[in-house]
């Protein structure tokens, strides 16, 4: 990414911030990730376009600013920077295909977030046994479909990083659901680490968190 500073803004968390971390990683762009508490929030708050994270700031050697925001969004641009949106028509749609199957599990994920530890275990039980078997059968498809063994060949896309951030939100309820399940997924996350050792090295060392 031709610019001076990139820094990424969010709370301490994965969240939506992580295929952005993921795939500045994957790219090896340097970045500087700032992450805020909590109880810092509404004071920070003011200061965000739109009130939102996470946000990506960037900063040319001339010293101009450019504040992003919506993390798919960004994730895309960056993607797209770096030649990991596809290289032709089809595989951009099946990149877009993946993107949209992941957000179908993240929409399940979402509504476990925020709630009190009772709460939070029977609605992940309900979605666990619910909507997402059907939805990781879906995305095990699409991988079926690929001439290689990741989205769309053998080459690192935001497709792959955006699965396999998804895919540690549903082990993170059910640290056993995807065991003997779901062999596209396993074989996948396998070959993407293998393909990329700057991303592999990144998940090794990262720090756990509550979402």
């Amino acid at each position: 990414m031709a610019c001076g500073h990139v820094k990424l803004i969010y709370f301490n968390g994965r969240g939506r911030a992580e295929p952005i971390r993921m795939i500045l990683v994957a790219a090896g762009v340097e970045f500087e990730d700032e992450r805020i508490e909590f109880q810092d929030w509404p004071k920070i708050k003011p200061t965000i376009p739109g009130g939102r994270l996470p946000i990506v700031k960037i900063t040319d050697k001339r010293g101009d600013v450019k504040m992003m925001s919506e993390s798919l969004a960004i994730a895309r641009f960056i993607a797209r920077k770096h030649n990991m949106m596809g290289d032709t028509d089809d595989e951009y749609y099946i990149i877009e295909k993946m993107i949209g199957q992941v957000e179908d599990v993240e929409s399940e994920y979402h509504k476990t977030l925020m709630k009190p530890p009772e709460e939070k275990e029977k609605i992940s039980k309900e979605i666990l046994n619910g909507k997402v078997p059907f939805l990781l059968q879906a995305i095990c498809e699409t991988l079926k479909e690929s001439t290689g063994n990741l989205t769309v060949g053998d080459k690192v896309t935001l497709a792959d990083v955006v699965l396999i951030a998804s895919i540690d939100h549903i082990t993170d309820l059910d640290k056993e659901f995807l065991t003997g399940k779901y062999p596209e997924i396993h074989k996948h996350r396998k070959h993407l680490l293998a393909t990329s050792p700057k991303l592999a090295k990144y998940l090794s060392e990262r720090h756990a968190t509550a979402f």
